[in-house]
């Protein structure tokens, strides 16, 4: 695998992101608005929201922000690229240029998500290090999942709606470890208390991985 045929596609999925900002920008928004409208909701000022009410909003909003940023994953891509990158580059580079690409994506919108959600809903945070680890591990996880579903869906000319229905119950696992290692730096638990959880978010990420690598040759060709 080479590395500069990888750098290079990821500076085209940058590129071709921020060609149409439109994009970007609307994801940003509906994070920015869902932040908003929960702290409306629970009345904040009132401090009517406990620590479990506070993780599970924020994993939510954190879950269909990723799901809107990936779901154009493929679909931005016309026959005459995939054609073009199918002729020039091997399956795995595309793969991991595209899953690179959307963890740095999703890294910045679930950045930008908490920032505010913190700003709006207060930070009962106890251990920002393990919360910080824990989300950019479940970033990872997310996508190379609605990565590799986002390449089904857009074979089977079933858009966003689709990618929505697949993605439910395979991003179960990941959200599952992540809302309880984000509750556990809630509770300040220390990063050594959390190494079983952490241990096991890594394995899954990493097994999810392997069979997007071994499954998404096949998808390619066709």
């Amino acid at each position: 695998m080479h590395f500069q045929n990888i750098c290079f596609l990821v500076k085209k999925e940058f590129d071709t992101d921020f060609r149409g900002k439109n994009a970007l920008a609307s994801v940003v928004v509906y994070s920015l608005s869902a932040v908003f409208i929960a702290y409306l909701s629970f009345q904040v000022k009132r401090g009517i929201i406990s620590s479990y009410t506070w993780n599970a909003v924020l994993w939510l909003i954190v879950m269909f922000c990723s799901i809107n940023a990936v779901a154009k994953n493929f679909a931005q891509d016309t026959s005459g690229k995939l054609l073009y990158q199918y002729i020039l580059h091997r399956p795995a580079q595309v793969i991991t240029a595209k899953i690179l690409y959307s963890a740095l994506l999703l890294q910045f919108i679930s950045g930008i998500s908490v920032f505010f959600y913190i700003l709006f809903m207060k930070n009962p945070i106890q251990n920002i290090s393990l919360f910080a680890a824990n989300l950019i591990l479940v970033n990872i996880g997310l996508a190379t999942i609605l990565v590799f579903l986002s390449s089904i869906s857009h074979k089977a000319a079933g858009g966003a709606g689709l990618l929505a229905i697949l993605a439910f119950p395979v991003l179960i696992p990941v959200l599952l470890f992540g809302i309880k290692i984000s509750y556990l730096a809630i509770e300040g638990v220390s990063l050594g208390d959390s190494l079983k959880n952490i241990t096991l978010l890594c394995s899954i990420d990493v097994l999810c991985a392997a069979l997007v690598y071994i499954l998404f040759p096949y998808l390619w060709k066709n």
